[in-house]
């Protein structure tokens, strides 16, 4: 009976380990898509409204668009409490080190670096470009949702199994 509940036990971790990863794949798109999102929104804020960052971050801020980026948040605070926009973004990407591919940390890091810095027109290029790579990203990342994915959820029963066939 006790080798029967310890097999069951063995299957049910590796299995939830296989399920940890493919959730952290999902999260990654759905970081990329509000990533996306949020370029979108900056940008159109910039074009129609000629809205300034800390105005911008406010509105991300108080919406449920962007609730699961943690750095807008914390970015609008510090704005809030008089800091540089670039200082501030900077920090907050790079202290919540978020569940992010290094390629898109790099990103973000130049964007904050650019924006703001030069008058409305650039300013659409410059996210025009940082959105093109986010869509880029986010297709990869997709791919290899498509062919991981299910893999790791597999993988982690069948290693459970495995491991359990073994002990027995």
């Amino acid at each position: 009976m006790l080798k029967i509940i310890g097999t069951a036990l063995i299957i049910v971790c590796c299995t939830m380990i296989g399920n940890y990863k493919h959730v952290e794949i999902i999260k990654k798109v759905n970081v990329t898509e509000n990533l996306i999102k949020m370029m979108i929104y900056i940008e159109n804020n910039i074009r129609y409204f000629k809205k300034p960052l800390s105005v911008i971050f406010q509105e991300m801020y108080e919406s449920e668009l962007f609730l699961n980026l943690d750095f807008i948040a914390e970015t609008y605070e510090d704005m809030k409490n008089g800091e540089n926009f670039r200082e501030c973004f900077i920090k907050n990407i790079t202290v919540n080190q978020i569940k992010l591919d290094k390629h898109i940390l790099k990103i973000l890091l130049d964007f904050a670096e650019n924006v703001g810095t030069s008058d409305s027109e650039s300013e659409m290029k410059k996210l025009e470009y940082y959105k093109q790579i986010l869509y880029e990203e986010e297709k990869k990342i997709k791919e290899y949702k498509e062919k991981t994915g299910k893999l790791y959820l597999s993988l982690g029963v069948f290693a459970g199994m495995a491991i359990a066939l073994f002990l027995m």
